[in-house]
């Protein structure tokens, strides 16, 4: 395991026992069994590395769900499903990513997703009306953000299907 692996472990260890705003790089360091300036050789703060576990975490997510040649509606439906699962099998760092979500371009990121799985669908119903296709990704993008925060703020009470099957109803796109 090289070190940026080791950091990112013991971002999650201390994830699952304290909030992100109380962690610090000494801390880290220890648990990684890397010295400071290891650390400061990868990141400059702490939200540098919990923006790259994020990333390698989505990297892993996109590399299970392919987006290529697949049924976009069934594909839709699917990849809501496999994201919520993922996001609940990951709840300690995106917990802390929620948390910090400005601070890490979250917009930027659900942007992406939709970009990869809505946007042709998006097109497809709006032709070339773009201020409509905008204006309706963002509102996608923000709703299903806040649906996902507020799953998680509330312990993750309905199961990923039934979330999955109210997100696929709101028939935005």
């Amino acid at each position: 395991m090289n070190a940026k692996e080791k950091m990112i472990e013991a971002l999650y260890k201390l994830l699952t026992v304290k909030d992100f705003v109380d962690i610090n790089v000494s801390e880290v360091c220890q648990i990684a069994k890397i010295h400071r300036t290891t650390f400061y050789a990868y990141y400059s703060n702490l939200l540098e590395l919990l923006d790259d576990a994020k990333n390698q975490a989505i990297k892993e997510f996109e590399e299970e769900n392919k987006y290529e040649d697949k049924d976009r509606n069934d594909f839709r439906n699917q990849i809501f499903l496999n994201y919520l699962y993922f996001v609940k099998n990951h709840a300690v760092l995106f917990k802390a990513y929620f948390k910090n979500a400005s601070a890490l371009g979250a917009d930027k990121d659900f942007e992406e997703l939709f970009n990869k799985v809505l946007l042709p669908k998006a097109k497809a119903k709006y032709g070339n009306d773009y201020k409509m296709i905008f204006y309706t990704s963002r509102f996608f993008i923000d709703g299903i953000f806040a649906i996902v925060k507020v799953w998680m703020q509330n312990g993750f009470e309905e199961t990923p299907e039934e979330l999955a099957k109210i997100i696929s109803r709101i028939n935005v796109i």
